[in-house]
C-alpha cells in the first residue's frame, strides 16, 4: 500500500489551545474545525496532507474535516459556512453529522468552487463531501463496512477519485462516542476493522482517513485510558 494518510487531530484538542477561537455565529462542530492542525477556526486554512510526486511533477491535495454539529445547527448555517468555504483553498473537506440534505444541497448550490457529495449511511447524522472541481472533477462515493452497527452506528462514507493515473480513497468516519459501557471497545473493533480493510482492498491506493473519532490518539495505550493504538 502507497500511503495511509490520517488528517485529523483528536475531536477538541483545539480547546486546550489558549489562542483558539470560537466560530461565527451559527456554526457547529464544537467551535473547531479539525485538521492535521489546529487551525485558526475564524477561517479554514488550507493543510496539506498529500504531496505526491508522480512522473517527475508534485501533486498536493489539501483536505480537512469538520463535525459541523447537526448542520445546519442554525437558521444562518449556510450562509456562514458560504463564507468560510469560499475563503479557503481547500480541495476537500470531509463533513460529519449532516442532519438536513436539503440544507447541504442549499449550500452545495451557492459555494463557490466546490461540488457537493452527500453520503447516505440511513443515520439520523450522515456525511458529506465537498470537492474542489479545479483539482478533482470526475469522482464517487459509496459506504463500507456497513454490516456491523456495534462497530459502527455510522458506516464509514468513501470519496474516489483518480488523480494523474493514481487512484485516490477519501475515508470518512465518525466513531461511537463517549467514555464509559462498551463505547471504548466499539471504537477499537472499528479501528481493527478499518486496518483490515484498507490493507485488503485498497492496498495499492493512495488512503486518507478522515473523520471524527471521538477519542484521543496515542502511541501506545494506557490501562483505563480512553485511546485507541490501532494506527501502526
Amino acid at each position: 500500500m502507497r500511503k495511509i494518510l490520517i488528517p485529523v487531530v483528536a475531536f477538541g484538542l483545539a480547546w486546550a489551545c489558549d489562542d483558539s477561537e470560537t466560530l461565527p455565529t451559527g456554526i457547529g462542530g464544537g467551535q473547531t474545525i479539525d485538521t492535521t492542525e489546529v487551525v485558526d477556526t475564524t477561517t479554514i486554512d488550507t493543510t496539506i496532507v498529500d504531496t505526491t510526486t508522480i512522473g517527475g511533477s508534485e501533486i498536493t491535495i489539501a483536505v480537512a474535516t469538520w463535525n459541523v454539529e447537526r448542520f445546519p445547527i442554525a437558521s444562518n448555517t449556510v450562509s456562514q459556512m458560504k463564507k468560510l468555504l469560499d475563503d479557503s483553498d481547500l480541495d476537500i473537506i470531509g463533513f460529519q453529522e449532516i442532519t438536513s440534505r436539503s440544507s447541504f444541497n442549499q449550500l452545495d448550490d451557492i459555494v463557490t468552487g466546490f461540488e457537493g457529495a452527500f453520503v447516505d449511511v440511513s443515520s439520523s447524522i450522515d456525511y458529506a463531501f465537498m470537492i474542489n472541481t479545479d483539482v478533482i472533477s470526475d469522482f464517487e462515493t459509496s459506504i463500507i463496512l456497513n454490516n456491523d452497527s456495534y462497530a459502527f452506528p455510522r458506516p464509514p462514507g468513501v470519496l474516489s477519485f483518480m488523480l494523474n493515473g493514481d487512484q485516490y480513497r477519501v475515508i470518512n468516519v465518525h466513531l461511537k462516542c463517549c467514555g464509559g459501557g462498551n463505547n471504548p471497545e466499539r471504537r477499537e473493533s472499528a479501528s481493527d476493522q478499518l486496518y483490515a480493510f484498507i490493507q485488503t482492498n485498497y492496498r495499492n491506493d493512495h488512503v486518507i482517513l478522515l473523520g471524527d473519532f471521538n477519542d484521543d490518539i496515542f502511541d501506545e495505550v494506557d490501562e483505563g485510558e480512553n485511546n485507541s493504538s490501532w494506527m501502526r
